[in-house]
């Protein structure tokens, strides 16, 4: 019978201590004392508490239900509960918890006690109901809020405080709030959160203070990750003159089935300011008055991804900043709120989606790098600036008739198969070119190897097919232009130039078939087979001692798409020109616009159109045509036919040129071309005989500002070149003055 009995004893220990959860060893406090008073605790034997032999030495489970003061130093590595009236004070010793250790406050009111908090430790607090703990401005490890039965928002009144890990926040009661800190009138609170701020439930927000001229800063290091309930960045108006600036470095924030809101909207916001990626994804949120203010610091990557931000509050990329999308509708779908949205021109915009994207109407019309990188493609929605790098990563930029200038400091980057590209629209750069040695203007693709200036030189890129013949080339082409024609003692030199090609442009033709084509207009039917080395390996056809430039593409060299006349000449008479040129046969042929070019020393003017020359329609016989060009002066000249069907199409000859020697009749002073300008011009006047010129250029309010010349010049034709480049942007007049005449005229600087 008496080992039965012992059996019962012991079972009814075991299930006594599971019940009630204590371990052999744990303590809990007796009476209020000092920590290393052993009278102070007692202790769990097993099956009942009994006085406790020595104080308890950190490691163990310890339950406080009376005043304990410390009086010695206590490293607690193991677990402290404080309920019902338990209070643990600070008297004459100090408290540290270590790696591991857990201070749980389950009680209401009451007072965490003044401790080092280690790496690795926990403050929890599930007891709160209407009254929160003193002492809550402590630089907590890991801190956890539970509280279900709160009835009152509470704030931790943190200032110049570390979280070094995570805050968790479970429960904050039905309707109450919990915040970060309160700070009074005309003062500031400083928080670092080096963890993760994770809430599951309750209200959570930085202040509810309406104090004002109030200053909250918070950095939070870790990730933001609230699910239900209510996040937000203030929910106090702080009187309207304070600020809250919640500084977010960690990888991601995410709102998930939560209502957002602001009670400060001039002036609390969420700034993105990590120095890597960083996520935002919002799923299910309700936007409340204020909604969710955000702003990207200068360096930092936001990636929204298929994130919508609504609600009414600012949303502001700065300088420098980049902001990453994944929607299908681009910025307009990422950035929806009604609030005042900025996006810097200097900033950097990324598209990364998965399916289909478009740019968005609210893209600025100048970024600094764009970034596609959407295996399915993105389509611009307006003509773009690009200052920086567009780096075409993965998929394709289609252009959809609008225009990318690349300017003088853009720089356009492709990966094989990923290009920007569309049968309408066109992609530009310029840069000035001094003996230039492989340079490749904005990387658009064609690299300039000469001993020569050639000067201001444009790039443009376009990715139709020439057509000539009914045969295509691929789908690129370039056109090398001078806005300002380089000097002619500057191109005496030939230029090598080497044109790349993407091997997704090849329009079924066999790569090693390509051949360069080059036309004066670019328009079908004008082009003529150039030749070039092709470079397999490296996608490009180099072709040396270029020295006339205009429209290059590439062609099947067993399928050409050039056009030529039978004949075409140019014969000078005094101050005319008589051009003839002979047909052998016509087919459709309404007849022939002549145009006009003149070639200066300096330069050269623009394609004018001088005549037309009715076409024989139809015809298998020879026909002979001429036109006499009269009244010129003197100078060189160029020449070419533009023939055009009755059906629209047109094709253009070779050029002649022809030089006129005759000298004005009399002093004349031409408008500059161009006109408007930027930054140079070319003023062109006549001299009849030798004579002291002076030609200089004076602003709106009659300031000399540059003198081009003032000499004596002989008798003829003479163009000026004017640099206006250090000068700001206005109309100016420039004044010529001879022995016995003066002209002016004006002119117009757009920078």
């Amino acid at each position: 019978m008496k080992p039965l009995i012992t059996f019962l004893i012991f079972l009814f220990a075991f299930f006594n201590s599971v019940l009630i959860g204590q371990s052999v060893g744990d303590y809990r406090s007796l009476i209020s004392g000092n920590w290393s008073t052993a009278a102070t605790w007692e202790t769990w034997n097993g099956s009942s508490w009994v006085p406790a032999g020595n104080p308890p030495n950190g490691s163990e489970n310890i339950t406080v239900d009376d005043t304990v003061g410390v009086d010695v130093a206590v490293n607690i590595s193991g677990y402290i509960t404080v309920n019902g009236i338990g209070l643990i004070q600070i008297v004459t010793g100090s408290l540290t918890f270590a790696n591991g250790s857990t201070y749980e406050h389950s009680r209401n009111s009451g007072g965490i006690p003044v401790s080092t908090w280690s790496a690795g430790s926990t403050c929890k607090i599930i007891g709160i109901t209407n009254q929160a703990p003193a002492n809550r401005n402590q630089s907590f490890y890991n801190l956890i809020w539970d509280c279900p039965n709160q009835s009152g928002n509470f704030n931790m009144g943190f200032n110049n405080v570390t979280i070094g890990g995570d805050i968790s926040i479970i429960n904050t009661g039905a309707s109450s709030r919990w915040y970060l800190c309160g700070p009074v009138a005309d003062s500031t609170a400083t928080v670092t959160i080096m963890g993760d701020l994770i809430q599951s439930a309750g209200q959570v927000a930085s202040n509810g203070t309406g104090n004002g001229n109030t200053t909250i800063i918070i950095h939070q290091h870790g990730d933001i990750i609230a699910s239900n309930g209510n996040f937000s960045i203030s929910r106090g108006s702080q009187g309207g003159t304070g600020t809250t600036g919640w500084y977010l470095y960690g990888a991601n924030f995410s709102l998930t089935n939560v209502t957002t809101q602001n009670s400060n909207t001039a002036g609390a916001k969420f700034i993105f300011a990590g120095t890597a990626q960083q996520n935002l994804n919002l799923t299910n949120v309700t936007y409340g008055g204020g909604g969710f203010p955000v702003e990207v610091a200068s360096d930092a990557i936001l990636n929204a991804g298929l994130s919508e931000i609504a609600g009414n509050a600012i949303f502001t990329l700065n300088d420098g900043g980049t902001l990453q999308t994944a929607n299908v509708a681009g910025l307009d779908s990422t950035i929806k709120t009604t609030g005042t949205v900025t996006l810097s021109t200097s900033a950097n915009y990324s598209f990364n989606g998965t399916s289909p994207q478009v740019t968005g109407s609210i893209l600025p019309s100048t970024v600094n790098d764009m970034t596609i990188d959407n295996s399915s493609g993105v389509t611009l929605n307006d003509d773009l600036h690009v200052t920086g790098n567009l780096n075409i990563v993965d998929g394709d930029l289609h252009l959809d008739g609008y225009f990318i200038d690349l300017g003088m400091t853009g720089t356009l980057s492709e990966t094989a198969g990923n290009t920007v590209t569309d049968l309408t629209g066109s992609i530009l750069a310029w840069g000035e070119l001094n003996s230039p040695n492989g340079v490749d203007l904005g990387g658009l693709g064609v690299m300039f190897t000469s001993t020569d200036n050639l000067g201001i030189t444009l790039v443009q890129r376009i990715h139709s097919p020439a057509i000539g013949n009914g045969n295509q080339g691929i789908l690129r082409q370039f056109l090398i232009d001078f806005p300002v024609p380089p000097k002619q003692e500057d191109i005496l030199l030939a230029t090598t130039l080497r044109f790349y090609y993407d091997e997704s442009e090849l329009n079924g033709i066999p790569e090693n078939n390509l051949t360069l084509f080059q036309s004066p207009f670019g328009a079908n039917n004008t082009w003529q087979q150039m030749g070039g080395t092709i470079n397999v390996a490296n996608n490009y056809l180099e072709i040396s001692n270029v020295v006339d430039f205009l429209y290059w593409t590439f062609g099947n060299i067993n399928a050409p798409i050039p056009v030529e006349l039978t004949s075409f000449t140019a014969t000078a008479n005094e101050s005319s020109v008589l051009i003839n040129w002979t047909t052998a046969t016509e087919t459709n042929n309404q007849g022939w616009n002549i145009e006009r070019k003149q070639i200066d020393e300096h330069g050269q003017t623009s394609w004018q159109r001088i005549g037309f020359v009715e076409g024989s329609g139809t015809s298998t016989t020879t026909k002979n045509y001429s036109f006499n060009d009269d009244k010129l002066s003197s100078g060189k000249y160029h020449y070419r036919l533009q023939q055009i069907d009755y059906d629209g199409s047109m094709t253009y000859s070779d050029i002649v040129e022809i030089e006129i020697n005759f000298l004005p009749g009399k002093f004349a002073l031409y408008q500059n071309y161009p006109n408007p300008f930027n930054p140079s011009t070319l003023i062109k006047f006549d001299v009849p005989s030798a004579s002291f010129i002076n030609l200089s250029i004076y602003n709106a309010i009659g300031e000399k500002v540059a003198t081009l010349v003032n000499e004596q010049k002989e008798a003829g034709i003479h163009l000026v070149d004017f640099n206006a480049a250090n000068l700001p942007s206005g109309i100016y007049i420039y004044r010529l003055t001879s022995d016995q005449n003066v002209f002016t005229n004006k002119m117009m600087l757009i920078k």
